[in-house]
């Protein structure tokens, strides 16, 4: 939870509630010997006493990752 001192809100202050669950799966040795490939989710919810800053978002990383 955020709170904001400067931004008024309708008379209150702006207090934004920010949510990001997530899920990551991890490949051995998927493209070769000693590398590995990564696949990152996370979805984004933020909820606001000000209307214009609620927003969703989706995210999703590609990771390639060589050890040597």
């Amino acid at each position: 939870q955020r709170y904001y001192s400067e931004h008024l809100v309708g008379g209150d202050t702006r207090t934004d509630n920010h949510l990001e669950p997530g899920a990551s799966l991890v490949f051995k040795d998927a493209l070769m010997f000693q590398s590995d490939v990564k696949l990152d989710y996370t979805y984004q919810m933020n909820r606001s006493n000000d209307d214009t800053r609620d927003y969703h978002d989706n995210e999703v990383r590609l990771t390639v990752i060589a050890n040597f």
